[in-house]
C-alpha cells in the first residue's frame, strides 16, 4: 500500500492506496536459420506463451508482421 495525504478546501486527509503493479515480461528467445544467403530466405520464430508480437527492423516496427514466426523470402545484401 502507497501512503496518500490529500487536502481539498483546506482540509487534510491521509490514507492508504493500493496500487498494483505488473511484472516486465521476459523477452522471448528467437530461433530461426543463421546461415543466410543472397537470394535464400530468413525464418525466425519467438518462443510461444505471449499475447501479441511485433516484429521490427532498426527499431521500426515491420508493418503486418505480428505472428510467433517472421518469414522473409528472396535476401538481398545490404
Amino acid at each position: 500500500a502507497l501512503g496518500v495525504t490529500v487536502t481539498a478546501s483546506g482540509c487534510n486527509g491521509t490514507g492508504n492506496v493500493n496500487v498494483p503493479v505488473t511484472a516486465i515480461p521476459t523477452a522471448p528467445t528467437i530461433t530461426g536459420n543463421t546461415n543466410l544467403c543472397v537470394g535464400g530466405g530468413l525464418t525466425l520464430t519467438a518462443s510461444a506463451g505471449y499475447t501479441s508480437y511485433q516484429w521490427s527492423k532498426d527499431g521500426n516496427p515491420l508493418v503486418g508482421e505480428t505472428a510467433q514466426t517472421y518469414t522473409k523470402a528472396g535476401l538481398v545484401a545490404g
